[in-house]
């Protein structure tokens, strides 16, 4: 029978102190539009005066890459660790296939504002665009050798792009304005998002949950894959212009003066987390739920290694659980909630792959017995902490 036992010596709680992120020195004074990470060590950075920033050691130091423009550059993903994409102003498009040593530029067919990318697969990819105040988005099937334009139908301004799978995607643009396409971009619909207020960056995490975010502190979310749009509140007025959740339950807003925000339960609520900047933060990327990096204006780059700390004003002491038992551990755990508060209980291996989740208010039994032997995280969240405790099974 397995056996899991407290690793005693490794016991934690998040970092106590309030200010969780750490401005990275990146060498430039430019702006920074977009942020893209392919594992927890190597990242990317692209903005103004085509600029490209790469890191290989999680965001403590940064090199620039020769981008071979001077256009603004807007948004970059990467479809594995040595293909990766960037867009920008002027119908600027470059690709690199050797992890950003070298990049070259596409014919996009047009010169108009690019800036929004994102790719389905290895070879379906879209950007998003506005060339004298008609919308349109480009496609490519073949990695970027050819791209197809297509005029939207949609008047407004398109700022970001999401694609749940090869036919399934989202934009939100200005005015509100959210579209969807079922068919690959063939066709999009325009959904109702409840809003006039624009709207700067768009994200799903599955196929019915997304979020859109934008002026005056404007979070949205939606449950059924776009029908219905529920505004959120977030605390703030602040412009928000990126959001990433890097599982279903947390997720994380930047915005004008240093805002970040974060939610630890699907965006019911959102906490401020202390950035230590009055930078506009433009991008936000996370790797794992503890792992994360945002990018601004006059080359700001913050990383964080603990999911962001604490929230403004929250006391690290408090604890949402009261007992954790028993010790040894059998093929289960129990989680014993004197305060009956409502926690989301996480466990996730070490390379940060969320294993379970579940909600519950009062005792909850957790079952290890289909676990491999090794060392695992389990975080404990509600509104007011994050508690992490390392359990071992052997």
């Amino acid at each position: 029978m397995k056996r899991a036992y407290f690793l005693l010596i490794a016991l934690f709680a998040l970092n106590a102190a309030n200010a969780q992120w750490t401005e990275q020195e990146s060498g430039i004074s430019e702006v920074l539009n977009s942020c893209y990470f392919t594992d927890a060590n190597t990242g990317y950075a692209v903005g103004e005066n085509g600029i490209i920033l790469k890191t290989i050691n999680g965001g403590s130091s940064w090199t620039t890459l020769p981008s071979g423009t001077t256009n603004w550059l807007m948004s970059i993903c990467f479809t594995d660790t040595n293909t990766g994409y960037v867009v920008g102003h002027n119908g600027t498009i470059l690709k690199t296939i050797d992890g950003g040593l070298n990049w070259t530029t596409l014919l996009s067919g047009t010169n108009g504002y690019l800036p929004s990318v994102c790719f389905s697969d290895v070879n379906i990819g879209y950007v998003v665009g506005d060339g004298g105040g008609i919308s349109f988005i480009l496609k490519t099937n073949d990695g970027g050798a050819s791209w197809i334009s297509k005029a939207s139908g949609i008047d407004e301004w398109f700022q970001s792009i999401y694609f749940t799978d090869t036919n399934t995607g989202y934009v939100a643009g200005f005015k509100g304005t959210i579209a969807k396409t079922i068919n690959g971009g063939i066709t999009w619909d325009t959904l109702s998002s409840g809003i006039n207020l624009d709207l700067y960056s768009i994200f799903f995490t599955d196929t019915n949950t997304g979020y859109s975010v934008g002026e005056n502190g404007t979070i949205l979310k939606t449950s059924n894959g776009g029908t219905t749009w529920t505004t959120l509140f977030s605390g703030t007025t602040s412009y928000l212009m990126s959001i990433y959740f890097p599982d279903a339950y947390t997720g994380y807003v930047v915005g004008f003066s240093g805002t970040i925000l974060k939610t630890i339960n699907g965006g019911i609520t959102w906490t401020t987390l202390s950035s230590e900047t009055t930078s506009e933060l433009l991008s936000v990327f996370f790797t794992n739920d503890n792992m994360g990096c945002t990018v601004g204006n006059d080359g700001t780059i913050l990383t964080t290694t603990n999911g962001g700390g604490w929230g403004i004003g929250i006391d690290e002491n408090y604890h949402p659980v009261n007992v954790i038992f028993p010790n040894p551990f059998s093929d289960h755990i129990m989680i014993k909630n004197e305060t009956n508060k409502s926690v989301q209980i996480y466990l996730y291996n070490l390379n940060g792959r969320l294993i379970s989740t579940q909600k519950t208010s009062y005792n909850t039994r957790i079952e290890l017995n289909n676990l491999s032997k090794g060392i695992y995280i389990l975080k404990i969240c509600d509104n007011e902490s994050v508690y992490s405790q390392k359990i071992v099974i052997q």
